[in-house]
């Protein structure tokens, strides 16, 4: 798990979000001599957005003689007075009922997380479709760009349900893609 700090971008520069204030931006720092696996997930991220998976910026800063991949949140919008207000939503491994902090969000570890119980909860008759296609066809679609990037870490933590105020739920825009297998095994593969 890679250390992230929420954060607000203002104007003026950045800020902790404090005073339930809601913070608009994560920064992943990494080590200096770690800079190709963050210029990687911004590319990757910047992909994802180019073909329509996702919404949110995803770049590399520095702050300092430290690189950081400053990632949009996605369940931020804005607010009809200013600022930000936040979007419900809970990540797939919450809303299957697993335990948090445990290796239970991963399919391999015989918890019931899958990708087939993540389009269940997709399934349901409060489900809308906003996109032109299904909800499940969006997984689908997550899916299929995280096997193509190398990113072999898609858990059940990495897919959320966002709900409404109607009482409806989407999948959240595609997040948190990394690609961790180098391309040229991911060419070979396919």
């Amino acid at each position: 798990m890679q250390p992230k700090v929420a954060m607000a971008r203002s104007l003026e520069g950045w800020h902790a979000a404090r005073n339930g204030h809601p913070s608009s931006q994560f920064i992943k720092p990494c080590a200096p001599d770690a800079i190709r696996p963050a210029h990687a997930e911004a590319w990757v991220m910047r992909l994802a957005r180019r073909v329509g998976l996702t919404g949110h910026e995803v770049s590399l800063e520095w702050f300092g003689a430290i690189p950081a991949v400053v990632i949009e949140r996605f369940d931020r919008e804005p607010a009809s007075h200013g600022g930000l207000t936040r979007l419900h939503q809970e990540d797939a491994a919450q809303a299957l009922g697993q335990p948090w902090g445990t290796d239970a969000k991963f399919e391999g570890a015989g918890a019931g997380v899958s990708l087939r119980g993540i389009a269940r909860l997709l399934d349901q008759e409060r489900t809308i479709h906003t996109r032109g296609v299904s909800e499940r066809e969006h997984l689908l679609a997550q899916t299929v760009f995280r096997l193509l990037s190398g990113d072999t870490d898609g858990h059940a933590k990495d897919h959320s349900p966002l709900h409404d105020e109607q009482g409806g739920v989407t999948l959240a825009p595609l997040y948190d893609a990394t690609p961790l297998v180098p391309k040229e095994a991911v060419v070979r593969r396919w």
